[in-house]
């Protein structure tokens, strides 16, 4: 409750600087708890819809707990945006009781939003996740689909003896590479350099990995500006031309590393990625690839794959692979083109 909390304004002034001819596709409200600031939720979401952004707003259902109303800001911020995400997991049971969660869920669907959960758990092993997944699809009739990953520790949690083995290597790319036997070096795109972040400072970074938002230390080329003084026309300019992110859209920080890296590598694939933006040697290599004619072609070619392998090869990427069809419930998207990955 003692946390900073910065001005309404400066997020406001950012989403009106979407407009019809230019505007991202979807606005991701998350946190911590984007309904702790009902208000400001629904006035971004309000203020996308106008130019032809959908939102996404995921919350841990702090406001379901004991059965009682949802208080009138939430409830209107709740209709203001496209998608609701419940997040529900081990810890936020403890907090919030499954069948309160349940409970919120079904008034959504009553009403005719469009609604989600994301679920975590320690790996695909864990019993927690088959229980919950199964309770999930007896409740709602397979009507409602499920984003499930699995908790990675931050911070302190590092240095814990169960956690060190996975920390050789992070987030869904390295995992990407143990689980199909690739080699650490071959070129693996990092898909999630292609998500500006607007931190809750307003700091807008090209990756939403927690340690580059919270800014321990934040690498200077995955900066790309501040809600204050930039807008999105600013912002996307600098996503898609910046060389560096380009390059980490097309192959990936050890590929980057292992052909033009002149420092150590890091000891993960983030952390590869972050030590790059200080390689002189990999920067100027990272300026050439964008300069030629053909890179473009490549791009455009890397991201159709991307795309082929849709929701499912996502999640199978950067989620626990066993329960990655379970993005599709309660949708018509082809299982077949959804699952070539």
């Amino acid at each position: 409750m003692a946390s900073e909390q910065h001005d309404d304004r400066m997020f406001l002034r950012f989403a009106e600087s979407f407009s019809a001819a230019c505007h991202p596709r979807y606005l991701l409200l998350t946190g911590g708890e984007p309904l702790i600031r009902p208000r400001l939720t629904a006035r971004l979401a309000e203020a996308a819809r106008a130019v032809g952004t959908r939102t996404y707003a995921l919350t841990g259902m702090y406001f379901a707990r004991g059965g009682g109303d949802i208080p009138a800001p939430v409830r209107q911020a709740l209709r203001s945006v496209d998608h609701v995400a419940a997040s529900i997991d081990a810890f936020h049971e403890e907090e919030v009781s499954r069948r309160d969660v349940f409970r919120v869920v079904h008034r959504l669907l009553d009403v005719g939003t469009d609604v989600s959960f994301q679920v975590v758990g320690t790996g695909d092993d864990d019993p927690y996740l088959a229980e919950v997944t199964s309770a999930i699809r007896r409740e709602f009739g397979d009507r409602v689909p499920m984003l499930v990953g699995a908790v990675r520790p931050h911070g302190r949690a590092k240095s814990l003896p169960l956690h060190r083995e996975d920390n050789r290597q992070d987030h869904g790319e390295a995992h990407t590479a143990r689980r199909t036997g690739r080699h650490a070096h071959e070129p693996l795109p990092c898909t999630i350099a292609a998500w500006p972040v607007v931190g809750p400072d307003g700091t807008v970074t090209a990756c939403g990995n927690q340690a580059v938002v919270d800014h321990v230390p934040l690498p200077e080329h995955l900066r790309l500006g501040h809600v204050t003084v930039d807008d999105w026309p600013a912002i996307r300019a600098r996503c898609l031309g910046a060389p560096l992110v380009r390059a980490l859209r097309l192959v990936g920080p050890r590929s980057l590393h292992r052909r033009y890296g002149s420092t150590e590598p890091g000891s993960s694939y983030c952390q590869t990625c972050w030590r790059l933006g200080d390689d002189a040697t990999a920067l100027a290599a990272a300026e050439v690839l964008a300069a030629r004619a053909t890179t473009t072609i490549v791009e455009a070619y890397a991201e159709a794959l991307q795309r082929e392998r849709g929701a499912v090869g996502f999640a199978r990427r950067y989620g626990c692979a066993a329960y990655a069809e379970l993005v599709l419930l309660g949708h018509d998207e082809p299982k077949a083109a959804a699952c070539s990955a």
